[in-house]
């Protein structure tokens, strides 16, 4: 087996070879398996070959590694290798993760289903992956999946779910409608047979993570509590809401969907009316009555799209910070509801920028971002993706202006895009790194900053390929100083994101062009680049020593 198991790999990394003869040889090795023991030699090569079939963007190949996945753990459990389990799992997690986000039920099924072979070997690792990393990530499917299985390793396995609580009641006020709803079932198939203390720390929970008071009483009524007469949890929000709320620290769960205005639209869905939403009271009016009173700067702090609104009301964004948490997503019905609104926004991207044109681009742009993040790439994700492309001539054309907030907008659309669709926009790589590898270089130092990350979040979200590594080559040898200084993190999100894929680095000629990197990194004549690149170095040792010491 040690022979065929180095043979698949070799396979498996042939870009020449077929997709239905990687596959095809891979259900010869899950066969064997099967039938016989595998020799310890076989293990690093079985379990390389089957992170690359994992990986794979088609479903076939990446189903049938999760297939093999599943027999080889099965095997070595029989052996007694659970420390060679362990050991491969954690080279294995992060490829699991990305598929745990999958646009595919399927995908993300088999992913949580290889989580829970692991665990029973590596609980520790698994938990730390799944609920303390896809739990609290951005990825909506993710974060569903992964609550999903919660429920089911409490349920079949006894895992101790208490750790968790916090982060699972942080999804309660998720942006996303489908994790909210999720987290609110999750929650009370877990506290169903909870006993009285355990349901008292979740009242105190709900509390202190101003939990709407829907939400908050949907959930307590299904568990049988009475709500309004529990002294204990009454006494810990007084102790708890003590400072008055100007003095509370701001922290990443501060954005409320509870005391903003939502939109009443009937592109929103599945969003509650603004009847029920607007100026609605928190949590702690369940128990107390009185709902806290609401600044006067935040009643209108986000916009509403009413009946008739079309795009062109959305008002611009105000700050030069327009960060992605403030943008509400906003949801659509049909296909046709999105397309309408996409050919309202063509005609403002024509033509070169101008007095009268910006401020509808920037709209434009905030409204993008809200559909990005509601359902549009989920639900039509065809329909998404050729408005995109459709837009993208004018998506860089803002990107790349000379005002700050509109150069600012379009950069966070694209790192919204990126973020949302991944290997999706694959095609669109080329330009993106053209255009937006220029704007680093700009004079106005938070351009380019704007820049250096959306570059680094397309490469950290796109599928792996040597152009990549041709752009930031090219950085690297700019006369501009700040393009060659963030060329040196662009390759530390390389090396760290699809350090996986080694091998199709290696054969592309990726890994020469990351050592021409390095090196003229290394000797350049800024000191602030050649620090950058140090850092980067021992990133690179770590995944390639033998060529970091040659």
């Amino acid at each position: 087996m040690d022979a065929r198991a180095t043979e698949l790999l070799a396979t498996l990394r042939n870009s020449n070879v077929s997709i239905d003869v990687k596959a095809t040889s891979l259900a010869k090795i899950k066969s064997e398996i099967k039938q016989r023991n595998v020799p310890e030699a076989a293990i690093p090569p079985l379990f390389d070959s089957l992170r690359l079939a994992i990986a794979s963007q088609h479903s076939s190949l990446s189903s049938a590694g999760f297939s093999s996945l599943g027999h080889l753990l099965k095997r070595l459990s029989l052996q007694d290798q659970h420390q060679a389990i362990t050991l491969q799992g954690r080279a294995t997690y992060q490829v699991l993760l990305e598929k745990l986000g999958d646009h595919k039920a399927r995908i993300r099924d088999q992913a949580a289903q290889a989580f829970t072979e692991f665990w029973l070997a590596s609980p520790v690792d698994v938990e730390h992956h799944v609920l303390e990393t896809a739990l609290v990530g951005k990825n909506p499917r993710a974060k569903e999946t992964s609550m999903t299985w919660l429920a089911k390793m409490t349920q079949e396995h006894g895992l101790l779910f208490r750790t968790y609580v916090p982060s699972l009641v942080n999804c309660l006020e998720d942006a996303d409608a489908a994790v909210r709803e999720t987290a609110k079932s999750t929650v009370i198939e877990l506290f169903q047979n909870a006993p009285p203390r355990a349901i008292s720390d979740l009242k105190k929970q709900l509390i202190s993570h101003n939990v709407r008071k829907s939400i908050a009483t949907s959930i307590l009524s299904n568990l049988g509590v009475n709500i309004n007469t529990d002294a204990e949890v009454s006494s810990s929000f007084h102790q708890s809401h003590s400072r008055p709320d100007n003095t509370r620290p701001v922290s990443s769960f501060s954005h409320r969907r509870d005391d903003l205005p939502r939109s009443n639209s009937v592109l929103s869905v599945r969003s509650h009316s603004n009847a029920d939403l607007h100026g609605m009271p928190r949590i702690d009016t369940i128990f107390h009555g009185q709902p806290k009173p609401m600044g006067a700067d935040q009643s209108n702090k986000y916009p509403t799209l009413s009946h008739t609104a079309s795009v062109e009301s959305l008002p611009a964004a105000t700050s030069d910070t327009t960060d992605a948490e403030t943008v509400e997503p906003l949801y659509v019905n049909s296909h046709r509801e999105f397309d309408d609104m996409i050919r309202e926004m063509l005609l403002c991207f024509e033509g070169k920028e101008s007095e009268q044109n910006w401020i509808l681009r920037e709209r434009n742009v905030v409204a993008l971002r809200r559909l990005t993040k509601g359902n549009s790439f989920q639900d039509y994700p065809q329909n998404y993706l050729v408005a995109i492309k459709s837009l993208l001539d004018g998506i860089l054309k803002t990107a790349t202006s000379l005002r700050t907030t509109l150069s600012a907008a379009g950069c966070y659309l694209l790192q919204d895009i990126a973020r949302t669709c991944g290997p999706s926009i694959d095609p669109m790589i080329e330009i993106l790194l053209q255009s937006l590898i220029k704007l680093t270089a700009a004079l106005k130092k938070i351009t380019a900053q704007h820049g250096n990350v959306t570059v680094d979040t397309i490469i950290g979200n796109v599928t792996y390929s040597s152009r990549i590594l041709q752009h930031i080559w090219g950085a690297c040898q700019d006369k501009n100083v700040q393009p060659r200084q963030f060329a040196t993190g662009w390759i530390r999100t390389i090396l760290m994101r699809h350090s996986k894929q080694k091998g199709l680095i290696e054969h592309s000629g990726g890994l020469e062009l990351i050592e021409k990197c390095i090196k003229k990194g290394l000797g350049d004549a800024n000191p602030g680049v050649r620090e950058g690149m140090r850092g980067t170095f021992w990133i690179f040792y770590k995944v390639w020593p033998e060529k970091a010491e040659a």
